[in-house]
């Protein structure tokens, strides 16, 4: 799909890589599962109460950004809707979704998607926010696994955002502490 060093990178390359939705489109056409996106939007609200109507939580993001700049969670509730940003920012009311929507939308376009709720067996990971990046090969038989991260977000830290970063077994999909984070985190919980 994407060309390396040797074969010739090509700017288009890039250019795929820094579309999150083309990206997912070509990774879903040889077989490679993506989170669903519900919409891409201009910046118009209504496309994302329109997204809320179909799914109770949902993920805003930037389609062409990195480090969860301006990303905000929201959900639907008892008094209409609340959400997160993921610098921690507790959004408390649809008058604080539309700030957040508003300083997102003002950065480019923005992907919705359904939130992904984390798998039990990570919340001993205590946080909300992990990234799979699984760098895959295609071979003369087919796409081959090459090696897979879990990113984590440093528990605490909503300000600068910084990331643990586990090995992914491929055999059996275990975790590996790739880089002695996870053995000081557990030297923190138990001094405390």
């Amino acid at each position: 799909l994407l060309l390396n060093e040797q074969n010739g990178v090509m700017k288009k390359d890039y250019q795929l890589l820094a579309d999150k939705t083309a990206l997912g489109l070509v990774m879903q056409s040889v077989g490679i599962p993506m989170v669903e996106t519900s919409c891409v939007s201009k910046g118009d609200y209504h496309d994302l109460i329109l997204a809320l109507q179909k799914d109770a939580a949902l993920f805003c993001k930037l389609r062409s950004g990195s480090r969860g700049e301006s990303a905000f969670r929201v959900e639907k509730n008892t008094i209409g809707m609340s959400g997160q940003t993921l610098a921690g920012h507790n959004l408390h009311n649809e008058h604080n979704i539309r700030l957040a929507w508003q300083e997102l939308t003002r950065k480019g376009e923005v992907l919705i998607q359904p939130y992904m709720q984390n798998h039990p067996l990570l919340e001993s990971l205590d946080s909300e926010v992990m990234t799979l990046r699984v760098i895959t090969r295609l071979t003369e038989t087919g796409i081959a696994t090459w090696f897979g991260f879990l990113y984590v977000q440093v528990p605490g830290d909503k300000i600068d955002r910084e990331y643990w970063l586990l090995s992914v077994d491929l055999n059996s999909g275990l975790l590996c502490d790739a880089f002695d984070h996870w053995n000081t985190k557990q030297a923190i919980q138990t001094n405390q």
